[in-house]
């Protein structure tokens, strides 16, 4: 369709449709009700920086003209309370810019994130309640004889105790790593080092990351009795990546808590009735009682399930209880249901660091490093701490501003990067001969990468940190920044000699984005231990097909997920025995990658089978074919 002949764009999105042009984001029009101010405040903009496109997720309406705008480039979104925006090509005009094939992808990903979020959850949430209560009711046959003989002893709400697992624990049931004690960790008597790019050392790494889904209790009881290591600390960190709820979400939930409370006054009224009535059996008012408390606590945790508010997990372990030689700290990944986890995954808004290059926005929030409701702010108070040696923290939000968090579980003041970094400190002081590795799977991959980044640009008085970081492992990370952030990394990992690992498994769609092209310009770095569904392990530079949109990449995927679903359910067995047997979850969950390829390439079971069934030490690119 020719530019003459488009048709006009409605009155709202022609004011809209400015652009911004910033090296730090700018999102001042988050915070502000009034629609006419947010026009005002977008042409203010607009004025000053021409050259950026803008996109702003709200409302149902402007999920519509979201879906137009694909087909009609002058129409531009605001969508709530994501801001993303990213750079057009140089020399390239707004109005004439054509989206490329990345573009409308990542528009459609997430504006279906954006209508699935609350029914995404929902979904999630129940399938995991489902397989922990099959679990704790001995499977069929153990329900089919409770509900007979005692209907009183079903455990409608299984309990979150050491036996209780995530979607991604039910997946992948392994909880031992694969060398017997006494050939885990290996330290070299003449270095002082282990042998870091050892199956070992990266089947731990990829067991810890597995393991960053689950509880703190799970956690504690795999490290300490499995693992005979020594668990240290869970944390659990505000992310203000999502923080405004939906209209939906909080009818959802106010229907719930409404529920909730007429069930606890029929509970206050049975109990006086049976006070009174002694005519009835007792056991008729104790299963009375019983049922209503099992609906309270059912209740309870719907209202849990819908809060939606996404948070930052991590959680450290040493080898050993004293004089470590170890200090591993592991994040926790994109949660399968968890649309502002793939959201984070998707965007492509970033932050400018003078020196350093561009930085993914959603992963620094992750970190508690910045805020959309105050991105200008707090970007430019993020960059300046940065460069203040003089404080111990790099956080751009204010006090004042963290209040939001005051209802987390966590202290409003314990943001990720400051918190775990302080406390890592403190470990490492303790431990003198400890060494610091960082591991992450998907999302917590990108911030074990951005982590260790920080820990590079951040500047301090001792450089504690910087001496002691021996390696980085992620598994499925997306990437986290430019190609002058990979150019500063590269370097920055030769200069201090930290190994770094970047699996990648098969056609996994999670290191593919952000998009690595010259509208997005995100680039990956460190190399690439690639391994395909054969389990044959490459050193690459990049994996194949670094960026998905195309119909060869969803044509060849698809084939490939039917090898996968074969490989998975019978030849890994057949060949490696029933430790590499997918479970049924997993077998189920394989049929999804027939509709969207390479999201189940993506699950940690992938990486588990990578790592085990590879070489004995992994394959990477030398540092010096990366830096040229």
């Amino acid at each position: 369709m020719s530019k003459s002949s488009r048709p006009a764009a409605p009155r709202l999105f022609n004011e809209l449709k400015r652009t911004i042009r910033s090296e730090v984001c700018t999102g001042a029009m988050a915070n502000v009700v009034d629609q006419q101010r947010k026009f005002d405040l977008l042409e203010k903009l607009a004025i000053q920086f021409p050259s950026y496109k803008i996109a702003r997720y709200e409302r149902w309406s402007d999920l519509i003209s979201a879906t137009l705008s694909l087909f009609i480039p002058s129409i531009q979104v605001l969508w709530s309370p994501f801001i993303s925006f990213y750079a057009l090509p140089p020399g390239a005009k707004p109005e004439e810019h054509e989206p490329t094939w990345q573009e409308l992808v990542s528009r459609v990903v997430l504006i279906l994130l954006l209508a699935i979020k609350v029914p995404f959850a929902m979904t999630g949430a129940f399938i995991e309640w489902l397989l922990n209560f099959y679990y704790y009711n001995n499977g069929i046959v153990g329900l089919l004889f409770k509900l007979i003989c005692s209907p009183g002893g079903i455990v409608l709400v299984p309990p979150k105790d050491k036996e209780y697992r995530s979607v991604i624990g039910w997946m992948d049931q392994r909880t031992d790593l694969m060398y017997p004690y006494s050939m885990r960790l290996k330290v070299d008597p003449k270095t002082g080092e282990f042998d870091y790019d050892s199956k070992q050392f990266a089947d731990l790494c990829i067991m810890a990351s597995k393991f960053a889904y689950e509880s703190e209790i799970v956690q504690k009881a795999i490290v300490n009795d499995q693992w005979k290591m020594n668990y240290q600390k869970f944390y659990e960190c505000p992310n203000a990546h999502a923080y405004a709820p939906g209209f939906l979400q909080e009818l959802i939930r106010g229907v719930l808590a409404f529920v909730r409370q007429i069930l606890c006054i029929q509970r206050q009224i049975l109990c006086k009735v049976q006070q009174v009535i002694i005519l009835l059996p007792t056991f008729v008012f104790e299963f009375l009682i019983y049922s209503l408390d099992t609906s309270i606590a059912a209740m309870k945790v719907l209202e849990e399930w819908t809060s939606l508010h996404p948070k930052t997990y991590a959680f450290t372990f040493m080898n050993k209880e004293y004089d470590a030689d170890l200090i591993v700290l592991a994040f926790r990944g994109t949660e399968p249901f968890s649309a502002d986890a793939w959201s984070t995954d998707f965007d492509f808004s970033f932050v400018k660091v003078p020196g350093v290059g561009r930085l993914h926005w959603g992963f620094l929030q992750a970190l508690g490093l910045v805020d959309k409701r105050d991105c200008e702010g707090s970007a430019s108070r993020f960059i300046q701490n940065l460069n203040d040696a003089d404080k111990p923290y790099a956080t751009g939000l204010l006090k004042k501003e963290r209040m939001v968090y005051e209802k987390s579980a966590a202290p409003y003041d314990h943001l990720a990067f400051d918190w775990i970094h302080t406390d890592l400190k403190q470990l490492l002081l303790e431990n003198p001969k400890a060494k610091l590795v960082i591991t992450g799977h998907s999302l917590g991959g990108a911030l074990a990468a951005l982590f260790a980044g920080l820990i590079f640009i951040k500047k301090t008085k001792d450089n504690f940190l910087l001496e002691r970081l021996a390696a980085v492992y992620t598994f499925g990370q997306p990437r986290i920044g430019d190609k002058e952030f990979a150019t500063f990394m590269t370097s920055k990992i030769g200069e201090h000699m930290v190994q770094y690992f970047r699996v990648v498994f098969s056609f996994d769609i999670v290191p593919r984005v952000p998009f690595d092209d010259r509208i997005f310009g995100f680039k990956h770095f460190g190399g690439c231990s690639y391994n395909t569904i054969l389990h044959q392990q490459k050193a690459l530079i990049e994996e194949p097909d670094a960026n998905f949109a195309d119909v060869i990449f969803s044509v060849v995927t698809r084939m490939l997920a039917i090898v996968e679903l074969v490989n998975g359910a019978v030849f890994l067995r057949l060949l490696y025995g029933d430790d590499f047997r997918d479970s049924g979850l997993m077998a189920f969950a394989r049929l999804i990658d027939l509709f969207l390829p390479g999201a189940v390439a993506h699950m940690p079971t992938n990486y588990v089978n990578a790592v085990r069934l590879g070489p004995s030490e992994l394959r990477r690119v030398p540092l010096e074919a990366q830096q040229d």
